[in-house]
């Protein structure tokens, strides 16, 4: 019986080592990323610039496909509607990665991979401030509810397309000579209190999300947050360097 006991310590003990042993690989690859992403940013600020957001694009579309193809096994409405909204607001990424510095879509002034970049903004902004407020307390998210938030998506996308590329009405987020406009800025902020909003439900229903759910959701939020911050600061202050 002392055997099976010590036998069990210790198989105890050389799990919590590996998973320890992990965790500070995962940190110190993280780091000498940053570290490489930095030097790069230096160096080459649109190579960096377009490595960072096809990473970015890259984990949304893999977050849409994991949480789509493991619905049979979880039955989590809540997870499966984070997935699909981080499946659209990856589109809006990866164009606004494709129209920065680049002639693809006719434009090289800034103002249309601007403009899709507070597009992609506003998806997530709503996405998370949705799911903070609605997606965990009473109201939850039922499939026929999911299917019309799907198409909502879906019609509203195309639409905002339909008017920037083709009516060109969509209001202008960033002009050379004068930076980002006034509608880019208030833009950012917008979409960072939605955050903020819906981080501050999500927290209130903690009790009712999975421990480990609720850790990861709320790094998403923080880091949505984050990055709202980083392009009102430092990132469009690069491209007026460009």
């Amino acid at each position: 019986m002392d055997k099976l006991i010590n036998s069990s310590k210790d198989d105890n003990i050389y799990f919590r080592n590996k998973e320890f042993n992990i965790t500070f690989l995962k940190i110190i690859l993280g780091c000498l990323l940053l570290f490489f992403l930095s030097l790069l940013g230096q160096k080459n600020f649109v190579l960096f610039h377009s490595a960072v957001e096809l990473f970015c694009v890259v984990i949304a579309f893999i977050i849409a496909i994991i949480t789509v193809k493991t619905y049979i096994y979880t039955k989590n409405n809540q997870l499966l509607f984070f997935g699909i909204t981080y499946g659209f607001i990856g589109i809006f990424y990866l164009f606004h990665a494709l129209a920065y510095q680049s002639n693809i879509f006719f434009d090289n002034t800034g103002n249309l991979t601007t403009q899709l970049w507070i597009i992609g903004r506003y998806f997530e902004g709503f996405s998370l401030l949705y799911i903070g407020v609605l997606g965990w307390s009473k109201y939850d998210l039922k499939t026929c509810k999911l299917k019309s938030l799907f198409f909502i998506y879906l019609f509203t996308s195309v639409a905002i397309l339909y008017i920037l590329f083709y009516l060109r009405m969509f209001p202008d987020a960033y002009i050379i000579g004068r930076g980002q406009t006034t509608f880019k800025m208030s833009s950012e902020y917008i979409t960072i209190f939605m955050i903020l909003i819906g981080l501050f439900f999500l927290y209130k229903h903690k009790i009712s999300v999975p421990p480990k759910v609720f850790t990861f959701l709320s790094l998403s939020y923080i880091c949505a947050i984050f990055s709202g911050f980083f392009c009102c600061s430092f990132y469009y202050l690069q491209i007026l360097q460009i």
